[in-house]
């Protein structure tokens, strides 16, 4: 209902801000008062309240009118609505007129943060508006905000002896009494005489105007379905009215927190009254949850399906539309999808334009459910939107409709089956929308495992890329001599490299896991979270396991030696403990290492990293950062601190709690490398039709080779 001028009065029925529930709104307010041009205007207020910010921007409105404002409260000023009120110079309620202050309230989603960020702003406006009050009535804002968290009501006397009114008329005005009435049960704490007033108006069969986002099904309170029982033929056209007060007599009201009583219409004496004795007392605590309840899950439907439009960029008459006939907010996914694919659906054209689709409705589709899901899974990329509250049925079912698919299922299971199963796209099977989405899914979550997993091969080994998976030779930096001399005049000569090169081959490593119907029913996120995340560090970490068991096997290296042997003079003669000395041995046994020719004096390879159990994380520490030697009683300089980078790995405790290693700069010497297929280092998803369950299968797969390259950039102590 749009804001009207009648008879030189601005009327402002209904919820304020909700202009398409038949309210108003402050910009119509605006619009309206620009082209008012008098001395005074009558403002009729009738409004169950509605946002707390539009009640301030329409009360700011009327406070910058120039002329002089007399609000008149013909029925309610609740919530919201009273705010608006208190821009009146005179403030005048009319007989049966009602005033209710309270705190504002919002419905919140996210996590506690979100929640905590809500309430704090709630505060602040509470405050804001209680200045407001405090301002009209001259009352303090501590007691102010003590009537507002009371939820305090008030009729006309007492809004005038608590400053919330200038007038309080008596005598009821002929108009009024066909106005519509609000169905006071919605609210948190309406007092009892009101109550069973709506009781009454229930059974009279007054029209009833919907609370604040109310539903149908909430208009009435669980205790006054039972105890009205109404023929309708018999129920007179209207309520009678009451005998008019003598404003002389009556007795002052007070400002207490449960409102003054509301005497109920007088029954006609031609018929029965509904009742006679006083209502039982209902369990106020348990009447309270429920108009609690009803009230917040009406306001998230509505705000939930007005976002939902507004994401999918559709008209707002669609919202009001889907709001209108009830719906929940699945239905109103649903229906939102409906609408975007029915758009996007190509019409036959004649001579058409060639031209390029860089997204339709069915890409804008998986997008924001992929994102929606990242969101939940705390994933990179994520964000909420209209896809955030669908279950994982629901997204399912939203998969095909977009594709304009109407399943022949007789629940969730035989729902999420159809939504597995391959769907034609330009004329071929290819895989379902509904399994690729959450594979994209799945494989972030598994990208994000492996990325975080805390494994140390990667400090100090090299990475190395094969083409295939057949056997090849890397050749070692040691496998050239130094260059020779050329003489004025000669040729040159051709260095040998022959049989030096270590063999390296490429294995395959994975595991499938399913996701299946029954988890989609569950609604269970952590089978594409999780356990990908989980195969993400899985695959890395058997990486790791190949790489620390060339250190612990000592294996054969193309010459037919070990790894580590007195022959390739990196291994310890003694095993000793780090130490300064046993370090330092370390040090000079690995820079005095020779080609393979034996030709040059020495090598100079320098160690960068010392590798070694946690066992022994505390010696090793200690020996690297001591400033003298730790082994002497005396000021001794230690030669060896900081010499190398520790690397602790709980893989060389289980193969020897003694032994550690010598490692040089991979950089610029050979020592482990670690090749993988084409160079992509990142393990491969992959998805297929379940065929043994019902779902889709998929499996993590990475391609990897590790082998030790040369003998010279490493050395062994045994350690005692």
């Amino acid at each position: 209902m749009p804001v009207l001028i009648q008879d030189g009065a601005l009327v402002l029925y209904g919820i304020a801000g909700d202009d398409f529930l038949e309210g108003f709104t402050s910009s119509q307010v605006l619009e309206v008062l620009s082209g008012v041009d008098q001395a005074e205007l009558l403002v009729r207020v009738n409004s169950p309240g509605g946002f707390a910010h539009e009640g301030i921007a329409v009360f700011n409105a009327l406070r910058l009118f120039p002329g002089r404002v007399t609000v008149q409260v013909d029925a309610a000023a609740h919530s919201a609505a009273s705010v608006i009120v208190m821009a009146g110079d005179t403030i005048r309620m009319m007989p049966g007129a009602m005033m209710m202050v309270h705190d504002p309230s919002n419905v919140t989603f996210g996590n506690a943060e979100d929640h905590r960020k809500i309430a704090e702003t709630l505060d602040y406006q509470a405050d804001a508006v209680a200045k407001i009050y405090a301002n009209r009535t001259g009352q303090s804002e501590q007691d102010i905000r003590a009537l507002m968290k009371a939820e305090t009501w008030m009729d006309g006397p007492a809004a005038v002896a608590a400053g919330f009114a200038t007038v309080a008329i008596e005598e009821p005005h002929a108009a009024q009494m066909a106005a519509p009435v609000f169905n006071y049960a919605s609210y948190q704490r309406a007092p009892d005489a009101l109550l069973d007033l709506t009781r009454n108006w229930l059974a009279e069969g007054v029209p009833m105007a919907a609370a604040m986002h109310a539903s149908e099904s909430n208009e009435r309170r669980p205790d006054m379905s039972d105890e009205i029982e109404i023929d309708p033929a018999s129920a007179p056209a209207a309520p009678p009215a009451a005998p008019p007060a003598d404003p002389v007599s009556a007795p002052p009201a007070t400002m207490e927190a449960a409102a003054p009583v509301v005497p109920p219409p007088a029954p006609s004496p031609s018929t029965p009254p509904v009742r006679t004795d006083p209502a039982p007392a209902p369990d106020a605590t348990a009447l309270t949850q429920v108009r609690l309840k009803a009230a917040r899950d009406e306001r998230a439907r509505v705000e939930g399906i007005f976002s939902a439009v507004r994401a999918a960029r559709l008209e707002s008459s669609f919202a009001e539309e889907l709001i209108s006939a009830g719906i929940t907010i699945a239905d109103a996914h649903a229906r939102i999808i409906d609408t975007i694919a029915e758009q996007n659906a190509a019409p036959e054209t004649i001579n058409a334009v060639p031209g390029r689709v860089l997204e339709d409705g069915v890409d804008r589709f998986r997008s924001g459910v992929t994102a929606s899901l990242c969101a939940k899974a705390g994933l990179s990329g994520g964000e909420r939107n209209e896809f955030s509250s669908m279950t994982l049925s629901e997204l399912a079912r939203a998969s095909l409709s977009i594709r304009g698919l109407k399943p022949m299922a007789s629940g969730k299971n035989d729902l999420v089956k159809f939504a597995f199963q391959p769907v034609m796209a330009g004329g071929m099977h290819s895989t379902s929308d509904f399994g690729e989405i959450l594979a994209d899914v799945a494989s972030k979550s598994m990208m994000k495992g492996f990325s975080e997993a805390d494994e140390t091969f990667r400090t100090w080994t090299s990475a190395g890329s094969l083409p295939d998976f057949k056997p090849a030779k890397r050749v070692g930096l040691t496998a050239f001599t130094t260059l020779t001399e050329v003489e004025e005049g000669a040729e040159y000569t051709h260095g040998t490299i022959g049989d030096q090169g270590e063999p390296i081959v490429l294995a395959t490593y994975g595991k499938l896991f399913a996701i299946t119907r029954q988890a989609i029913v569950n609604d269970d996120l952590s089978v594409f979270t999780r356990i990908p995340n989980y195969m993400g560090r899985a695959a890395l970490r058997t990486i790791g396991d190949l790489v620390y068991a060339v250190l612990s096997s000592n294996p054969a290296m193309a010459d037919g030696t070990a790894l580590f042997h007195a022959d390739h003079g990196n291994l310890a003669g003694s095993g000793g403990a780090p130490g300064m000395a046993s370090i330092n041995d370390g040090i000079v046994a690995m820079v005095r290492q020779k080609d393979r020719d034996k030709k040059t004096v020495g090598s100079n390879i320098r160690p960068k990293f010392i590798l070694a159990p946690w066992t022994l994380r505390s010696v090793v520490l200690q020996v690297l950062n001591s400033e003298y030697d730790p082994s002497k009683t005396t000021r001794a300089a230690n030669t060896v601190r900081g010499a190398v980078e520790p690397v602790f790995d709980a893989r060389l405790d289980t193969a020897s709690t003694t032994a550690w290693y010598l490692a040089a700069d991979q950089g610029q010497q050979d020592t482990v490398e670690v090749a993988y297929l084409d160079g992509v280092e990142t393990p491969t998803l992959e998805q297929q039709a379940g065929w043994t369950i019902d779902g889709a299968e998929f499996k993590v797969r990475i391609d990897a080779g590790v082998k030790a390259l040369a003998w010279e950039g490493l050395y062994k102590n045994a350690g005692a």
